[in-house]
């Protein structure tokens, strides 16, 4: 009876494997030649490092390549791979995202790199983004895997568009002629049996972008409410609100040398300021064309024109209202890199002639990767302050301090933040499992 049962469990395996077809690489196609190994081996298959920086990182959940792209063997370190995939994105002028995917050879392929730039929707899915990089992916995986045993697997398929014309911004017919209208709410409200907070935020955004010019304009305005029960007789109050309505027009006027008109006028409480108004041309200059926005930037910029200020209360020098110029001087970087990212801005400003009266910020963060494992995190900033000249005349009491009614007199501010992360054990991550990912014992930690 033993005998009989295992030679029909062979056989219904042997059946079984003629009904199911061979593995399967997506945005590759499948085998055309069944003598090729089921599997590439560990010494065989090539390891690689998913590496995502910018300004999202939607859709590089690196558990989607993982079983998308399984003839490869993912790593959790850059160092332990053989291609490292540089994913940077930059918001485009419709309020998508751009991805620039770089394949960086490592090892034995140390010099090779190749690029595909692949172009998002606005307020497109997350699977709609992973879905149209994972083909770029396996597309620049091709010359590192063409050596392995998966090689006779691949396959390239062309899904040709049902119009062969490839569409460009030129002649493209946009009923809304490239105009993006962007609507945003936010409120948040926590209460307490003697404690009340409250933050609400409304923002309208309308934008054009091309690749010569730019104009955008919105408003955003907030409001911020606490209150404090004291005791059974005193309750202390406090509402904060402010509001902008601004104008920004670039133009392109080479691959690095841009100009541009910008104006905002609103109103800020905590700063004293029932109305103001501020207007400059700008001009800016990159170090590298802005092609190469997503991977490095080095720019400076110089703005100077008017500013009006209508104070909620006279302020220290006696003023209900005044008129000033303004200029300001601004660099900014940013670098994306294997090694992992830097981004560093420096802005001054003074005003004319009253130079005495000026502010001098420094701003930036780093991500490093050390050694295989280590990253290294550093950020901060501070601001040398000599321009407050909306301190009001008339002294706050304790309550108003303590609620952040209105700023306070500083000569400066300082804020840093630092860290270093590290992990050991198994090079290889090519395993998902979210099992049980949703369930904190005791709620959230």
């Amino acid at each position: 009876m033993l005998r009989l049962l295992r030679h029909r469990l062979a056989t219904c395996l042997a059946l079984l494997a003629l009904l199911v077809p061979a593995a399967t690489v997506r945005a590759q196609g499948t085998s055309t030649n069944p003598a090729a190994d089921s599997s590439a081996g560990p010494a065989d298959a090539i390891r690689v490092f998913l590496d995502c920086q910018g300004d999202t990182n939607l859709g590089c959940a690196s558990e989607f390549f993982v079983l998308e792209l399984p003839y490869v063997t993912w790593t959790r370190d850059r160092l332990f791979a053989d291609v490292q995939f540089l994913v940077t994105t930059i918001q485009t002028g419709s309020g998508a995202f751009q991805y620039t995917v770089t394949a960086l050879g490592r090892g034995r392929f140390t010099g090779r790199a190749d690029t595909s730039v692949v172009n998002t929707l606005p307020n497109e899915s997350e699977d709609g983004v992973r879905r149209k990089l994972a083909p770029s992916i396996a597309l620049l995986l091709v010359p590192y895997v063409r050596s392995t045993s998966v090689a006779p697997r691949l396959r390239v398929v062309y899904d040709a568009p049902a119009n062969a014309r490839q569409a460009t911004p030129g002649s493209v017919k946009d009923p809304w002629n490239f105009f993006v209208l962007q609507l945003q709410g936010n409120g948040f409200l926590e209460t307490e049996s003697r404690q009340t907070f409250a933050n609400m935020d409304a923002d309208v955004r309308v934008r054009r972008v091309t690749e010569k010019d730019a104009i955008r304009f919105g408003w955003n305005q907030s409001v911020r409410y606490n209150s404090f029960e004291i005791n059974d007789s005193t309750t202390v109050t406090n509402t904060i609100r402010n509001g902008v309505f601004f104008v920004r027009a670039v133009k392109a006027l080479g691959p690095r040398l841009s100009a541009g008109l910008m104006t905002n006028a609103g109103f800020n409480e905590f700063n004293n300021t029932e109305l103001f108004w501020r207007a400059a041309p700008v001009i800016e200059y990159n170090f590298f064309p802005w092609k190469q926005a997503t991977s490095r930037q080095i720019a400076i910029a110089y703005g100077v024109g008017p500013r009006f200020f209508r104070w909620k209360e006279p302020t220290i020098f006696g003023r209900s209202s005044e008129w000033r110029m303004q200029q300001e001087l601004v660099i900014g970087s940013d670098v994306r890199q294997s090694w992992g990212n830097v981004n560093a801005s420096a802005r001054y400003a003074s005003f004319i002639p009253d130079l005495k009266k000026w502010n001098l910020s420094l701003n930036g963060q780093t991500s490093l990767n050390l050694v295989k494992g280590l990253s290294f995190n550093l950020g901060g900033g501070a601001s040398l302050i000599r321009d407050q000249i909306f301190l009001a005349a008339q002294g706050q009491t304790p309550e108003q301090i303590l609620t952040q009614r209105r700023a306070l007199a500083s000569d400066f501010s300082v804020f840093v933040f630092t860290g270093l992360s590290y992990s050991f054990g198994s090079i290889y991550n090519s395993v998902v499992n979210p099992r049980l990912d949703f369930f904190n014992l005791g709620g959230r930690n």
